[in-house]
């Protein structure tokens, strides 16, 4: 099951999004969940609706649950969001938060093979949030930007896949009113299939 947080004016990204998850995954069990826009500070609306999302995974009793943003980009047209699925098999038994990519992080180690234990980073345009870690998540505080809040230290254990399985699409952000490029944060960043 992917959760797939969507904007009320994003349509467009949504059908697109669709599409590439189709080619990506074989299946389409997505969930949509709706964006937060009543607050005035963007970072209290990305944190609730993130919330939001665990929440329902909290009470479908999943597992895990794999969250996405309606903007996430997978760069290669086939198997990226399968190589980040089958990397978590790879994950140490305490992990909390799994990431596709960042675009900032305060630490990045290997930790095995394509796996390395990252802290305060930012950027949840596709990530999992493990079980143990729902009720933790859900005390995160309005007005913090959630990314960071949750990778920082005695909060969360985090990993990401290394090279990067998605990025964020360049475009319009309803959260920041205003066209996105995140493109100089990665580089000299390997993304996936770049071994």
């Amino acid at each position: 099951m992917i959760f797939v947080i969507s904007g009320n004016r994003t349509i467009g990204k949504r059908s697109k999004l669709y599409f590439d998850l189709a080619v990506q995954t074989g299946e389409l069990d997505i969930h949509v969940v709706p964006g937060v826009y009543s607050e005035s500070l963007s970072m209290s609306n990305i944190a609730q609706a993130h919330k939001n999302v665990v929440q329902k995974a909290k009470d479908f009793d999943l597992p895990y649950c794999v969250i996405m943003e309606d903007d996430v980009l997978f760069p290669v047209k086939r198997d990226a969001y399968k190589y980040f699925i089958e990397s978590m098999s790879k994950l140490p038994k305490d992990w909390d938060i799994y990431a596709s990519g960042f675009y900032t992080a305060d630490t990045f180690e290997q930790d095995y093979d394509n796996i390395y234990r990252i802290s305060r980073f930012s950027g949840l345009h596709l990530y999992c949030v493990n079980s143990k870690f729902y009720d933790r998540f859900l005390t995160c505080p309005p007005a913090v930007n959630i990314d960071q809040w949750i990778s920082q230290e005695g909060v969360g254990i985090c990993f990401c896949c290394y090279p990067f399985a998605a990025i964020q699409k360049h475009g319009y952000s309803e959260n920041v009113g205003r066209d996105v490029n995140y493109s100089k944060l990665l580089e000299g960043r390997k993304i996936y299939p770049d071994f």
